[in-house]
């Protein structure tokens, strides 16, 4: 329970650690990827598992719902990412071309695109409806992380190297600036809900936050002790949280004078 901290129910069913968990956008139910290569979907309320993720060969690291909760997105470190119709329960197909271990799968806005990143030192955008590759990316590390912005005219590349590419994948393929600053691996990136920022979490123990309409370095978040590996915007935008592997969260305000649009 998110106000209680009562536990509501525990989800069974994965015989090795579970890496990956994904709402859909109901918060009906829950999807889960292991390491024992499948993936489960729970309802949230019974605990009850619904169906299995089942084809991949490798570990599956990475789901994601799309807005309307009819589809589902599987990625694993066998270098596919499937797409599934949560309605039927069926396999529609499979995103083939990556070269090593998927990190990253995610729809834009309205499901028509689907970006996939990989540690092949690229990111590839996809026709959700043909399953067609649409834009080749190519990084200069290992991509970590993606993001697209609010109306999914942008991705954001988060790379091993320290660096973020920005990309416009409206119409092309253009890269329009590069994130510099932070001195290890990014391993999260995230557009604020207005589309005015970009926020950062790094393995050399700091958050940033960037402007999203020509990379300016607007803020760093400095304080946590380790590893920052995750973060987030609240609804608002106004607020941040970071997650370290120094066994801490922290909740950031925006400063005053940054404006998201």
């Amino acid at each position: 329970d998110g106000e209680s901290g009562e536990k509501l129910t525990t989800l069974w069913g994965h015989t090795e650690e579970v890496v990956v968990v994904q709402y859909d956008f109901n918060h009906q139910c829950v999807a889960t990827g292991s390491m024992d290569h499948t993936g489960k979907i729970f309802d949230l309320t019974t605990g009850i598992e619904l169906w299995a993720i089942d084809g991949h060969t490798d570990a599956l690291v990475a789901l994601e719902f799309s807005s309307d909760g009819n589809f589902l997105l599987s990625g694993s470190f066998d270098s596919n990412v499937f797409l599934w119709d949560t309605r039927t329960h069926s396999k529609i197909g499979s995103l083939s071309g990556h070269q090593d271990s998927i990190s990253r799968c995610l729809f834009n806005y309205d499901t028509t695109l689907v970006a996939t990143g990989s540690v092949d030192r690229t990111a590839k955008i996809w026709d959700r409806r043909n399953l067609k590759e649409s834009f080749h990316l190519e990084h200069e590390d290992e991509v970590l992380d993606l993001a697209f912005d609010s109306v999914g005219a942008r991705l954001a590349a988060a790379e091993g190297n320290g660096h973020v590419q920005v990309w416009d994948v409206k119409k092309n393929a253009e890269l329009l600036f590069c994130l510099s600053g932070h001195t290890c691996e990014v391993s999260k990136v995230c557009f604020s809900p207005g589309g005015g920022q970009l926020l950062t979490a790094s393995s050399d123990g700091t958050a940033r936050l960037w402007s999203a309409r020509d990379g300016k370095a607007l803020q760093i978040l400095d304080g946590h002790t380790d590893e920052v590996f995750s973060c987030a915007f609240s609804y608002t935008g106004e607020t941040i949280l970071t997650a370290s592997k120094d066994k801490t969260c922290r909740l950031w305000k925006m400063e005053p004078n940054i404006d998201d649009d």
